[in-house]
């Protein structure tokens, strides 16, 4: 139920589509007068806005134009200066040092070392002394004892050895006297045995006058018979005299040559270094058994040491030039590859080589030798030098850095002629250049260099860096001091340089435009 007080809904009359739509299109009028009004209010504004642009433009001055030229890029570059010098080749080589003499020191017999004094790693020994006796053997007298080795068996061996002679001696006396007393017997014999002749002789004609018996002329006969039995076996004995000396004299020379060999051994147990030295290694103890041939200590002798160098093929062919020449040539040997010479050997006046090459390596093994006693400090064996030869000297030669060269190319700079206005004269702080590519000849490289032909002249300045950046007419920048580098420079920078400057021609100064 509604409430009394409610006023009850009342239908709403809606008008037609049509009427709607024609009390719109009356409020707005036509669709062209509209686009006609839109258009003529932005050309109004668009006029508005022009002209309060170009009346505050009129308030402000255009700034100055700068030339095409005054904005171009300067590229700040290092040079180098090109100077012709004489360069020499540095030819370098590694080796290990090795005593010239050296020696492993053996037993020559066996025994027991009953004496090892002060045998110590470092001492320093002296070798007998050898001289020339009367009668042209050499003798050898003093000389440190290294060992001594037990010596009574060999001493009881040589008092054996002139027993021998001895005896020899005596039966060589005997037979003598036996050869004169078998002379003296043989004269008697022969004697009795004419008598004996004689009587037989006489019993036989007794018998034929039938004077003398059968018996007595039996017994003449055996008394004959007997006497020339006594003469032959006398001079048989006479005449193996010779040979029975000949015997003896035999013996006996066996017995000395014994008796030698007894000695010697006994001067084998006195173990004496066989060259002056240092004792590099001990083997033995006071007290230890040896046998021959047992090593006992080893020698070294410091006063001159080897040092085998390998080189490549093309600087030994070098040094073989140079040598044939008549150059003096010399090593000069360091402890490293940076350190200064400390070392220098003989001349190289007969170079000894190995007979053939090294096929891992290719290299050529050649041989010197270095003198300690003319030496402020000794070279040790075993020691790794780093080897210097001077080679060749080129005279006239320049030399540039290669990463300065590409494709056959370098980019050389060309001062600015000098301006009235302007400080850029080369004696200024900075110099100002541009850029010249030209073509180089190049012959050789040595390390970080290379020798130039052709292309460049004295007095060039060739650009070093920002290589990759700048062009033909570039413009650049280089500072006096610091922007200018110099081969003696580059040398400095090398670890190992492998050439050096032997005589500068050129004097360093800025190239003139």
């Amino acid at each position: 139920m509604t409430p009394a007080t409610e006023v009850p809904p009342q239908p709403v009359s809606v008008p037609p589509a049509s009427s709607v739509e024609d009390v719109s299109s009356q409020r707005r009028g036509p669709w062209w007068r509209r686009a006609l009004l839109t258009a003529v209010l932005c050309g109004v504004a668009l006029l508005t806005g022009m002209s309060a642009f170009d009346w505050l433009s009129s308030f402000k001055t255009e700034p100055p134009r700068q030339e095409e030229s005054a904005i171009r890029k300067t590229y700040g570059v290092v040079v180098f200066e090109v100077q012709p010098a004489h360069l020499q080749r540095v030819i370098t080589a590694f080796g290990t040092t090795r005593a010239d003499r050296q020696v492993t020191v053996a037993a020559e017999v066996s025994g027991r070392v009953v004496e090892a004094d002060r045998l110590e790693v470092g001492r320093a020994v002296e070798a007998p002394r050898v001289s020339v006796g009367q009668d042209g053997q050499s003798v050898r007298s003093g000389g440190d004892l290294l060992v001594r080795i037990d010596p009574l068996t060999y001493e009881e061996r040589v008092i054996q050895a002139k027993k021998l002679l001895a005896q020899d001696d005596v039966e060589l006396t005997r037979l003598n006297q036996e050869h004169e007393n078998n002379q003296r017997l043989l004269k008697t014999d022969q004697a009795n045995l004419k008598t004996a002749t004689v009587e037989f002789e006489n019993a036989k004609n007794l018998r034929k006058q039938k004077v003398g018996t059968d018996s007595a002329v039996r017994r003449a006969e055996q008394e004959m018979r007997r006497y020339q039995s006594a003469v032959i076996r006398l001079e048989n004995e006479i005449g193996l005299f010779d040979v029975r000396k000949q015997q003896l004299f035999s013996r006996r020379d066996a017995h000395e040559s014994d008796l030698e060999l007894a000695q010697l051994d006994l001067d084998r147990t006195e173990v004496r270094p066989p060259f002056s030295g240092v004792l590099s290694e001990v083997f033995v103890e006071q007290g230890q058994f040896v046998r021959p041939g047992e090593s006992l200590v080893r020698l070294t002798d410091p006063a001159r040491v080897e040092i085998p160098l390998s080189l490549q093929l093309s600087d030994y062919l070098e040094i073989s030039v140079l040598r044939e020449q008549g150059t003096p040539i010399h090593v000069a040997l360091a402890e490293n590859e940076t350190a200064a010479p400390r070392w220098f050997s003989d001349p190289l006046d007969e170079l000894r080589q190995a007979p053939e090459a090294d096929e891992r390596t290719r290299t050529v093994k050649i041989y010197t030798e270095v003198d300690n006693t003319e030496q402020e400090v000794p070279l040790l064996p075993g020691t790794f030098v780093h080897g210097r030869i001077l080679g060749t000297v080129r005279r006239d030669t320049i030399a540039i850095p290669r990463d300065a060269v590409i494709d056959g190319m370098v980019f050389v700079a060309v001062p600015d002629e000098p301006d009235a206005d302007s400080d850029s004269s080369p004696s200024s702080a900075a110099i100002s250049a541009r850029v010249e590519r030209r073509p180089v000849k190049v012959s050789r490289t040595l390390q970080s260099l290379v020798m130039v032909e052709a292309g460049l002249a004295p007095g060039d300045w060739v650009v070093l860096t920002n290589l990759d950046v700048i062009f033909e007419g570039a413009q650049l920048k280089i500072i006096n001091d610091s922007g200018i580098r110099r081969l003696a420079d580059e040398l400095a920078r090398l670890r190992t340089p492998q050439v050096r400057i032997v005589e500068e021609i050129v004097r360093m100064r800025p190239p003139q435009p």
